[in-house]
């Protein structure tokens, strides 16, 4: 109600009940009241964000279970991490192998190597091997006599 008017002004979109055209005191099913936006707001499901400009939901990334943006995760699925450096959720290895960025898929490291960034940059060899930096591979200490 304009007072000053005295006529009616209708609510925004999505509101049932409301002080002005811009106070909303309660909002339809499915949505939420913001107070950053001063409107009722969609409320997405889980693996979805708002995006506030046309007050939709869109899909997290691939194996993101919340997120804020498109770019933003704040929980991975079971099994993934997110890394800033990519921008997404990516896969945990197990021992003995790296992660491939461009296909988001675990390959093994080379022979004898637990711990590695790429199939020839072994960082730890198992036990009883080193790495050598020569023939990029982890060979057997050998005992001298």
């Amino acid at each position: 109600m304009d007072s000053s008017l005295g006529t009616c002004i209708g609510c925004s979109n999505h509101c049932l009940m409301c002080l002005s055209g811009t106070t909303c005191t309660t909002c339809a099913s499915g949505y939420n009241y913001s107070p950053t936006d001063l409107r009722c707001n969609l409320n997405c499901s889980a693996g979805q964000y708002l995006v506030s400009a046309s007050n939709t939901c869109s899909s997290c990334m691939t194996n993101c279970l919340a997120c804020t943006s498109g770019t933003d995760c704040s929980s991975c699925a079971s099994g993934y991490t997110f890394s800033p450096t990519d921008l997404r959720c990516n896969l945990n290895c197990s021992t003995g192998q790296y992660l491939v960025s461009a296909s988001n898929t675990c390959s093994s490291c080379m022979t004898n190597c637990l711990v590695c960034t790429s199939g020839i940059d072994c960082s730890s060899c198992a036990s009883g091997y080193t790495f050598s930096p020569t023939d990029l591979r982890c060979n057997l200490n050998c005992l001298s006599n």
